[in-house]
């Protein structure tokens, strides 16, 4: 995977292409990448707090966001190739309190280099805080701790208006004496219009191999996505809409729901899920709303997320997202959450500043 990356990124910078090979060239490449490698979605995935968002931008936004129109270049978690707007060199913390005192981080930082491109490098922690062991019998024995981590080296490069970008990660999960290591990689390609704020991503997420189980026995998948996404500002608009589809390589991943049985006529039914609904699971919609130039609203709608956590006989916020934007030269603040369950959901945390 590396050496094929490299080896792209060498053939872009030595030819000058015309505007419609470079085209072909990124449609193939990125069309034949998910088939480097397999995955599923449903059920039971190591590591799956890779799924999630990692700032709040991207919380704000529905959860998925790889084809942003942004200065942040920490963003390169949902997109490798959107290490590539890193200006000189950033910072930029992310922390999210969950739930039961359970807690998630993330630092990134990242920096500009002249001779092979852009570095960024990041380390997500979920704490999932301290645990009472027990014995068979029910006896207290020790007390033993739970987290998982993600440390993560992200490279990219533009050549004209297309850019890519590859991440490695080495990702961990610990519970006492066991712990469970895998090794994983992004790649992502992205273009911006040279004139119009429009913007195109494409991200093949979480491709590798494990290192370590936590038992002979453990043979959950791992948390591989292939995600695409589309951003626009229409001219003389103060609104910015983005449309992202997740699990691009499965096209059913709804939940199977359980059959209704009538308790007079002792009928079974199965609520059978239409092309509609399997078309629109895998979206997530977003929109910017640029009230002042250093401040922005955005909200989201993620139909899985709403889909998978609503209530029959109650409304919730499950699924929709909303957030705010404070932006200075030297620091940028970021609110967001999104809707999870009735008692609360999932807020987050964000502070970024580029550094001289």
């Amino acid at each position: 995977m590396y050496s094929y990356y490299v080896y792209f990124v060498k053939y872009l910078r030595k030819r000058e292409l015309m505007t419609f090979e470079k085209k072909v060239i990124f449609t193939i490449t990125i069309a034949f990448l998910p088939f480097l490698s397999k995955g599923q979605y449903g059920g039971w995935a190591s590591y799956s707090f890779l799924k999630g968002a990692s700032d709040a931008f991207t919380t704000s936004l529905g959860g998925q966001q790889v084809s942003p129109i942004s200065n942040d270049p920490s963003l390169y978690l949902n997109n490798p190739s959107l290490n590539d707007s890193i200006k000189k060199h950033y910072l930029k913390i992310n922390f999210a309190p969950l739930w039961a005192g359970t807690s998630s981080s993330t630092i990134s930082y990242g920096r500009k280099l002249q001779s092979i491109g852009n570095l960024s490098a990041s380390l997500q922690y979920i704490n999932y805080g301290s645990f009472q062991g027990t014995d068979a019998a029910g006896n207290l024995t020790n007390v033993f701790n739970a987290n998982d981590f993600a440390l993560t080296i992200g490279h990219a490069r533009k050549v004209n208006n297309i850019s890519i970008g590859l991440n490695l990660k080495l990702v961990g999960s610990t519970i006492d004496t066991y712990s469970a290591y895998a090794i994983l990689a992004d790649f992502g390609g992205y273009f911006k219009h040279p004139k119009k704020e429009i913007s195109y991503g494409l991200a093949i997420k979480n491709m590798g191999a494990r290192l370590k189980n936590f038992s002979a026995e453990d043979s959950q998948e791992l948390p591989f996505d292939v995600q695409m996404g589309f951003t626009i500002r229409p001219e003389h608009m103060p609104f910015r809409f983005s449309i992202n589809a997740h699990h691009l390589h499965q096209w059913n991943i709804l939940i199977e729901k359980s059959a209704q049985i009538d308790l007079l006529s002792n009928q079974k039914t199965v609520e059978e899920t239409t092309f509609a609904g399997k078309l629109a699971s895998h979206l997530i919609f977003g929109i910017e709303a640029f009230a002042h130039k250093n401040f922005q609203i955005n909200v989201g709608y993620n139909n899985l997320l709403r889909n998978e956590l609503k209530f029959d006989n109650l409304f919730t916020m499950a699924g929709f997202s909303a957030g705010i934007m404070i932006k200075t030269k030297k620091l940028n603040v970021g609110i967001g959450s999104q809707g999870i369950h009735p008692a609360r959901g999932l807020t987050q945390i964000s502070i970024f500043t580029p550094l001289k």
